[in-house]
Protein backbone atom coordinates (compact mmCIF):
# COMPACT_ATOMS: atom_id res chain seq x y z
CA UNK A 1 0.00 0.00 0.00
CA UNK A 2 2.98 2.59 1.11
CA UNK A 3 4.79 1.73 -2.28
CA UNK A 4 2.03 2.01 -4.31
CA UNK A 5 1.12 4.99 -2.63
CA UNK A 6 4.30 6.49 -2.80
CA UNK A 7 4.99 5.44 -6.46
CA UNK A 8 1.52 7.42 -7.45
CA UNK A 9 3.26 10.61 -6.16
CA UNK A 10 6.41 10.11 -7.77
CA UNK A 11 4.43 9.59 -11.12
CA UNK A 12 2.41 12.98 -10.52
CA UNK A 13 5.25 14.39 -9.71
CA UNK A 14 7.36 13.70 -13.48
CA UNK A 15 3.62 14.68 -15.12
CA UNK A 16 3.48 17.71 -13.35
CA UNK A 17 7.11 18.25 -14.77
CA UNK A 18 6.19 17.63 -17.79
CA UNK A 19 3.36 19.40 -18.36
CA UNK A 20 3.14 21.83 -16.42
CA UNK A 21 1.87 25.04 -18.37
CA UNK A 22 1.12 23.72 -21.62
CA UNK A 23 -1.29 25.58 -23.23
CA UNK A 24 -0.75 25.90 -27.59
CA UNK A 25 0.68 28.89 -29.72
CA UNK A 26 -1.91 29.35 -32.38
CA UNK A 27 -1.22 30.79 -35.69
CA UNK A 28 -3.42 33.59 -36.98
CA UNK A 29 -3.53 33.62 -40.88
CA UNK A 30 -1.96 36.27 -42.85
CA UNK A 31 -2.99 36.85 -46.15
CA UNK A 32 -1.06 36.89 -49.24
CA UNK A 33 2.30 36.93 -46.41
CA UNK A 34 5.15 37.26 -48.50
CA UNK A 35 2.99 39.25 -51.65
CA UNK A 36 3.29 37.07 -54.12
CA UNK A 37 0.43 37.05 -55.04
CA UNK A 38 0.94 39.37 -58.18
CA UNK A 39 2.76 38.98 -61.41
CA UNK A 40 5.21 41.51 -61.66
CA UNK A 41 5.81 42.17 -65.59
CA UNK A 42 8.57 45.05 -65.07
CA UNK A 43 9.83 43.91 -61.84
CA UNK A 44 7.52 46.35 -59.75
CA UNK A 45 3.47 46.68 -58.79
CA UNK A 46 2.35 49.44 -57.29
CA UNK A 47 -0.76 49.42 -54.92
CA UNK A 48 -3.68 47.63 -54.83
CA UNK A 49 -1.62 44.97 -53.53
CA UNK A 50 -4.20 41.79 -52.93
CA UNK A 51 -5.43 41.14 -49.18
CA UNK A 52 -3.29 44.87 -48.21
CA UNK A 53 -4.29 48.16 -47.78
CA UNK A 54 -1.88 50.62 -49.20
CA UNK A 55 -2.07 54.27 -48.00
CA UNK A 56 -1.68 56.20 -50.19
CA UNK A 57 -3.76 54.45 -52.45
CA UNK A 58 -2.25 54.94 -55.69
CA UNK A 59 0.95 56.08 -55.13
CA UNK A 60 4.27 54.54 -57.21
CA UNK A 61 6.48 55.05 -54.34
CA UNK A 62 5.25 51.39 -52.67
CA UNK A 63 4.18 48.66 -53.68
CA UNK A 64 5.79 45.48 -54.51
CA UNK A 65 8.94 44.34 -56.11
CA UNK A 66 11.15 41.75 -57.68
CA UNK A 67 14.26 42.33 -55.92
CA UNK A 68 17.89 40.85 -56.90
CA UNK A 69 20.72 39.77 -55.71
CA UNK A 70 21.94 43.26 -56.67
CA UNK A 71 19.94 44.51 -54.04
CA UNK A 72 20.50 41.26 -51.59
CA UNK A 73 23.24 39.78 -52.50
CA UNK A 74 22.71 36.53 -49.99
CA UNK A 75 19.05 35.81 -51.35
CA UNK A 76 19.35 33.96 -54.26
CA UNK A 77 15.61 35.51 -54.79
CA UNK A 78 16.57 38.78 -53.83
CA UNK A 79 13.44 37.90 -50.95
CA UNK A 80 13.82 36.07 -47.30
CA UNK A 81 10.46 34.36 -48.95
CA UNK A 82 9.26 33.85 -52.12
CA UNK A 83 10.10 36.08 -54.95
CA UNK A 84 8.46 39.57 -54.34
CA UNK A 85 8.55 41.54 -51.52
CA UNK A 86 6.84 44.72 -50.35
CA UNK A 87 8.63 48.47 -50.32
CA UNK A 88 7.98 51.88 -49.26
CA UNK A 89 9.72 54.90 -50.51
CA UNK A 90 12.63 56.94 -51.55
CA UNK A 91 11.20 59.96 -50.91
CA UNK A 92 8.30 60.32 -49.39
CA UNK A 93 6.99 60.93 -45.53
CA UNK A 94 4.50 58.37 -44.37
CA UNK A 95 2.84 55.46 -46.02
CA UNK A 96 1.89 52.15 -45.16
CA UNK A 97 0.13 48.77 -45.41
CA UNK A 98 -2.48 47.32 -43.73
CA UNK A 99 -4.66 44.49 -43.01
CA UNK A 100 -7.50 43.21 -40.54
CA UNK A 101 -7.16 39.48 -39.73
CA UNK A 102 -10.34 37.47 -38.82
CA UNK A 103 -9.15 37.44 -35.38
CA UNK A 104 -10.66 39.24 -32.63
CA UNK A 105 -8.88 40.19 -29.15
CA UNK A 106 -8.74 37.87 -26.47
CA UNK A 107 -8.27 38.34 -22.64
CA UNK A 108 -5.08 37.13 -20.96
CA UNK A 109 -3.28 36.40 -24.57
CA UNK A 110 0.01 37.11 -26.36
CA UNK A 111 0.02 38.48 -29.74
CA UNK A 112 3.34 37.68 -31.78
CA UNK A 113 3.86 39.78 -35.25
CA UNK A 114 7.05 38.32 -37.01
CA UNK A 115 8.23 40.25 -40.24
CA UNK A 116 11.56 39.93 -41.82
CA UNK A 117 12.86 43.93 -42.37
CA UNK A 118 15.49 45.01 -45.12
CA UNK A 119 18.78 46.65 -45.97
CA UNK A 120 18.83 47.69 -49.72
CA UNK A 121 22.19 47.08 -50.51
CA UNK A 122 22.20 50.25 -53.57
CA UNK A 123 19.71 52.22 -50.93
CA UNK A 124 20.94 53.84 -47.30
CA UNK A 125 18.57 52.09 -44.96
CA UNK A 126 15.76 53.27 -43.48
CA UNK A 127 13.80 51.74 -40.44
CA UNK A 128 9.85 50.76 -40.94
CA UNK A 129 7.36 49.93 -38.25
CA UNK A 130 5.53 46.91 -37.77
CA UNK A 131 2.15 47.29 -35.47
CA UNK A 132 -0.49 45.63 -34.12
CA UNK A 133 -3.92 47.11 -34.66
CA UNK A 134 -7.64 46.84 -32.80
CA UNK A 135 -10.59 48.36 -35.16
CA UNK A 136 -7.83 49.68 -37.16
CA UNK A 137 -6.40 52.08 -34.38
CA UNK A 138 -2.32 51.14 -33.28
CA UNK A 139 -1.95 49.13 -29.42
CA UNK A 140 1.87 48.62 -30.17
CA UNK A 141 4.60 48.86 -32.42
CA UNK A 142 8.52 47.85 -33.15
CA UNK A 143 10.37 50.13 -34.98
CA UNK A 144 12.44 47.82 -37.01
CA UNK A 145 16.39 47.69 -37.03
CA UNK A 146 19.52 47.66 -39.14
CA UNK A 147 20.01 43.86 -40.43
CA UNK A 148 22.89 45.52 -42.07
CA UNK A 149 23.38 46.13 -45.43
CA UNK A 150 22.03 43.37 -48.62
CA UNK A 151 20.21 41.44 -45.45
CA UNK A 152 17.02 40.68 -43.95
CA UNK A 153 16.36 39.89 -40.53
CA UNK A 154 13.12 38.64 -38.96
CA UNK A 155 11.96 40.38 -35.99
CA UNK A 156 9.02 40.34 -33.50
CA UNK A 157 6.70 42.14 -31.91
CA UNK A 158 5.20 40.94 -28.74
CA UNK A 159 2.07 42.13 -27.12
CA UNK A 160 0.32 40.78 -24.29
CA UNK A 161 -3.04 41.79 -23.93
CA UNK A 162 -5.01 41.51 -20.06
CA UNK A 163 -8.20 42.59 -20.44
CA UNK A 164 -8.94 45.50 -23.25
CA UNK A 165 -9.81 45.70 -26.32
CA UNK A 166 -11.61 42.64 -26.13
CA UNK A 167 -13.90 41.14 -29.33
CA UNK A 168 -12.07 44.39 -31.58
CA UNK A 169 -10.59 43.13 -35.07
CA UNK A 170 -7.10 42.07 -34.56
CA UNK A 171 -4.69 43.95 -37.71
CA UNK A 172 -1.20 44.23 -39.26
CA UNK A 173 0.28 47.75 -40.38
CA UNK A 174 4.05 47.88 -41.66
CA UNK A 175 4.69 51.24 -41.93
CA UNK A 176 7.17 53.62 -43.16
CA UNK A 177 8.47 56.71 -40.67
CA UNK A 178 6.51 60.01 -41.15
CA UNK A 179 8.84 62.31 -41.42
CA UNK A 180 10.18 62.67 -45.03
CA UNK A 181 13.05 59.45 -45.47
CA UNK A 182 15.60 59.34 -48.66
CA UNK A 183 16.04 55.80 -48.89
CA UNK A 184 13.65 52.62 -49.02
CA UNK A 185 11.93 50.40 -46.55
CA UNK A 186 11.43 46.76 -47.15
CA UNK A 187 8.93 43.88 -45.70
CA UNK A 188 8.80 39.92 -46.28
CA UNK A 189 7.39 36.84 -44.72
CA UNK A 190 4.74 38.61 -42.55
CA UNK A 191 3.73 36.16 -39.63
CA UNK A 192 1.40 36.08 -36.69
CA UNK A 193 0.60 33.94 -34.00
CA UNK A 194 -1.14 34.09 -30.51
CA UNK A 195 -0.53 32.53 -27.10
CA UNK A 196 -2.58 31.91 -23.89
CA UNK A 197 -0.79 33.49 -21.31
CA UNK A 198 -0.96 32.42 -17.35
CA UNK A 199 -0.05 34.52 -14.53
CA UNK A 200 3.49 32.92 -14.89
CA UNK A 201 3.90 34.44 -18.39
CA UNK A 202 3.25 32.29 -21.56
CA UNK A 203 2.64 28.99 -22.11
CA UNK A 204 4.04 27.03 -25.21
CA UNK A 205 2.60 23.66 -25.93
CA UNK A 206 5.71 22.58 -28.57
CA UNK A 207 8.03 23.17 -25.82
CA UNK A 208 10.61 19.58 -25.50
CA UNK A 209 12.25 19.06 -21.99
CA UNK A 210 15.81 19.42 -22.59
CA UNK A 211 17.67 15.84 -21.66
CA UNK A 212 19.14 17.14 -18.49
CA UNK A 213 15.68 18.24 -17.30
CA UNK A 214 14.19 14.70 -18.36
CA UNK A 215 17.45 12.80 -16.26
CA UNK A 216 16.77 14.84 -13.36
CA UNK A 217 13.18 13.37 -13.80
CA UNK A 218 14.05 10.13 -14.00
CA UNK A 219 16.91 10.44 -11.06
CA UNK A 220 13.82 11.72 -8.74
CA UNK A 221 11.42 8.50 -10.25
CA UNK A 222 14.25 6.18 -9.28
CA UNK A 223 14.89 7.38 -5.79
CA UNK A 224 11.15 7.85 -4.73
CA UNK A 225 10.34 3.52 -5.90
CA UNK A 226 13.86 2.79 -4.19
CA UNK A 227 12.79 4.80 -0.82
CA UNK A 228 9.19 3.26 -1.46
CA UNK A 229 10.26 -0.76 -2.05
CA UNK A 230 12.60 -0.10 1.14
CA UNK A 231 9.79 1.01 3.33
CA UNK A 232 7.62 -1.77 2.82
CA UNK A 233 9.83 -4.26 3.50
CA UNK A 234 9.66 -2.71 6.98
Amino acid sequence: MKFTSVRASVLAFAALGLFEGSASASTITVLNPSFETAVLSNGADVCPISNWTCSPAADTRLGIYDFTTGQYPTYPTGAPDGTYAAYIGPDMAGGFFSQDTSAQIAANTTYALTVFGGNRADFGFTPGTISLTANGVIIASLTLSDPGEGKWAGQTLSYANGSTFLNQTLGIRLSAPAATFSGQVNFDNVSLTSNLTGTSGTFDATAVPEPATLSLLGLGLALGVGRARRASRR
